[in-house]
């Protein structure tokens, strides 16, 4: 057996090097688990994709809003579900994919029994709740980005100098603007870890969020560092797909793209997805025992603890 690596009082670079480690021991299974739930997701969406393509042409530009005809008009209407139909499915399939992947590595790090199947059959069983608190995430999200902007519009409407484009009205709506993008951030990094609070905890998705919140107090350095490396990689590697897709195919990225290469480049790109979907939820598991080891005394070689929301009087 692979020795278990320590993490406590992990930086930004044990946690790396924790999870690459992590990933390589355990690769096989984890890219099974995306698979499971990512590849029937991307066959369904894929004559989606390729809709999109063929709807493109159609589409009025910036110049013809204002007068589109109705097929043009026809034509953004069904590019504009199908765009919500793609993401709602990638978001259901890559919020499964990751609870199981949550469940399975934090598993096999303490040591528990595991398979594939338990995981995908854990992370079934906690769809509900997986999924709500996604709904909750981003309608708090969205919350707070249309409260933002509809605020920022009225103190520039309501206080601007008329015929200017200056005035207090345009200050205060630029500091409002600012402030509220900043709260948006904040949020959303706090907010985190909820989906792995899902996967290994016995909390709704409310209860979630405030554990995440809770959680990601005093690290959100290390935090954002790890979504921007581990986001960096996994888009240089579809970046990298997409690459070779035209240099095999030697086709340019201008004018109309025939379907075997688009049919090409969406298996690319789904493959590479496949392949660098676990590192980011291995990384905030890796994340959330350390920081539970630390502030609450979690030790993951025995049954998952229950939440323990008692003061951290140790960092």
């Amino acid at each position: 057996m692979t020795p278990r690596p320590e993490i406590r009082g992990l930086s930004f670079t044990d946690i790396l090097g924790v999870t690459t480690g992590l990933v390589r021991t355990h690769l096989r299974a984890l890219v099974a688990l995306a698979a499971i739930f990512l590849v029937p997701a991307y066959l369904i969406g894929a004559p989606a994709e390729l809709r999109l393509s063929d709807l493109a042409p159609a589409l009025p530009n910036q110049d013809q809003l204002d007068h589109a005809t109705s097929a043009q008009m026809d034509a953004l209407v069904q590019t504009i579900l199908l765009y919500l139909g793609v993401w709602a499915l990638d978001l259901v399939a890559g919020t499964l994919a990751s609870v199981a992947i949550c469940r399975l590595i934090a598993d096999r790090y303490a040591g528990r029994a595991s398979s594939v199947g338990g995981a995908v059959g854990w992370a079934i069983r906690r769809a509900p709740t997986a999924l709500g608190t996604v709904l909750l995430d981003t309608l708090g999200v969205a919350g707070i980005g249309l409260g933002g902007a509809t605020l920022a519009t009225f103190l520039f409407v309501a206080l601007g100098s008329s015929g200017s484009s200056g005035g207090i009205g345009a200050f205060l709506a630029l500091v409002v603007g600012v402030a509220f993008v900043g709260l948006l951030i904040t949020v959303a990094i706090r907010w985190t870890l909820a989906m792995v609070a899902v996967a290994l905890e016995p909390v709704g998705p409310l209860h979630a969020l405030v554990r995440s919140w809770r959680l990601t107090e005093r690290v959100g350095w290390r935090l954002i560092s790890i979504i921007l490396v581990t986001q960096f990689f996994e888009g240089l590697v579809g970046l990298v797909a997409g690459s070779i897709v035209l240099a095999i195919t030697g086709v340019a990225t201008s004018g109309p793209t025939p379907t075997s290469v688009l049919l090409l480049g969406l298996l690319a790109s789904g493959s590479a997805s496949v392949l660098v979907a676990p590192i980011t939820p291995v990384a905030l598991t890796i994340l959330y025992v350390d920081v539970r080891r630390r502030r609450e005394g979690y030790e993951p070689t025995g049954p998952l603890a229950e939440p323990n929301d008692e003061p951290d009087t140790t960092t």
